[in-house]
């Protein structure tokens, strides 16, 4: 068996799962609009995440905006920044940039008291929460079942009334309702979970997806397939590929499972929606610190583009050519007017 190394396997996540505040993004929805949740203002975000017929947004500045129905004050967000964003079916749940944890939405099962210290990860199911502390010990509250298993974390994801977490050694364990084999988690060593309801997917290191606990008539995870981001949805689960494209598996509802076209960085799955969040299509490289945009864009550029990689698609043309003149003009126009 392979083995990884607790700081290889952190790497591997922070270039994965963990990228909340690693890289801001443009906001694209699609699904069912009947509610208003695809209605997030215009817009950079650092994450979304998408609770029943509502959604919450993390914009680049830290703080939070919600959009779609109200009627428990889920979208109601809370003053201040944060660094981390979930949602559940009538809650959201938030990390302070204190590392503090902040909840509101439907009182039920006390989800809206969740507890005290820092954390560095939070997921919200129907009736439970979890959340990693800084000391990445997991810390439970709702209809949370017992016991929490012990030792430390990278992420932990909540279901409808499961949870699932990495540890620091890449192995997963899940516990709580198994009716639909939410609890058979496969074996092995990966580096980013998700679960939703009653669906769990998790991320090999070579970026293989493998899922388990879906509803019957869900497609399988494909295996020829290698993502860097992956997320899982009510009734369909999918994942951002290594050229940015999205691919998205299960039930047809909704239209979940025809996304946009172009690149993309990070991928949200919900109960009737879907947001992905788009790279500055001048920021080639994908840095993240000052200066976002510099010469080596325009390299990275011209050296995806010769060796025809869809990468370098700026325009997210579907038709062929893929690569074309129509390219470098973005690539140019989106340079001169700086990236979000």
């Amino acid at each position: 068996m392979l083995s990884y190394s607790r700081s290889a396997i952190a790497s591997a996540w922070l270039a994965t799962c963990g990228m909340t505040m690693a890289q801001p993004g443009l906001a694209v929805g699609w699904g069912d609009p009947s509610s208003g949740q695809l209605e997030l203002p215009p817009g950079v975000y650092h994450a979304v995440a998408c609770g029943d017929f509502f959604t919450i947004g993390l914009r680049a500045d830290g703080t939070l905006v919600g959009a779609g129905d109200n009627f428990f004050g889920q979208i109601n967000t809370p003053p201040g920044t944060f660094v981390e964003v979930a949602a559940g079916s009538f809650i959201g749940a938030a990390i302070r940039t204190d590392g503090s944890l902040a909840a509101w939405g439907a009182g039920a099962y006390g989800l809206t008291s969740p507890p005290q210290g820092k954390f560095v990860r939070v997921s919200v199911g129907h009736s439970l929460a979890i959340a990693v502390r800084s000391d990445g010990t997991l810390a439970g509250w709702g209809a949370m079942p017992q016991p929490i298993p012990s030792g430390t974390f990278l992420d932990a994801k909540a279901g409808r009334d499961f949870v699932v977490a990495l540890r620091t050694d890449g192995t997963l364990v899940a516990w709580g309702e198994n009716f639909w084999g939410q609890t058979n988690v496969p074996p092995g060593q990966f580096v980013a979970i998700s679960a939703a309801d009653v669906n769990g997917i998790a991320l090999r290191a070579d970026g293989a997806a493998v899922g388990w606990a879906t509803y019957p008539g869900a497609q399988s995870v494909p295996q020829n397939e290698r993502f860097v981001s992956i997320s899982a949805g009510s009734a369909w689960s999918g994942g951002v590929r290594r050229d940015g494209t999205l691919l998205i598996w299960g039930s047809a509802s909704y239209g979940i499972t025809q996304p946009p076209p172009g690149r993309f960085f990070k991928l949200v799955l919900g109960p009737t929606q879907a947001f992905a969040l788009r790279a500055c299509a001048a920021n080639c490289d994908l840095s993240t610190t000052p200066p976002v945009l510099s010469v080596n864009d325009f390299v990275c550029f011209v050296n995806r583009y010769a060796a025809g990689e869809a990468y370098a698609n700026c325009d997210a043309s579907t038709m062929p050519p893929v690569l074309s003149v129509n390219d470098f003009v973005c690539f140019l126009n989106a340079y001169a007017a700086g990236c979000p």
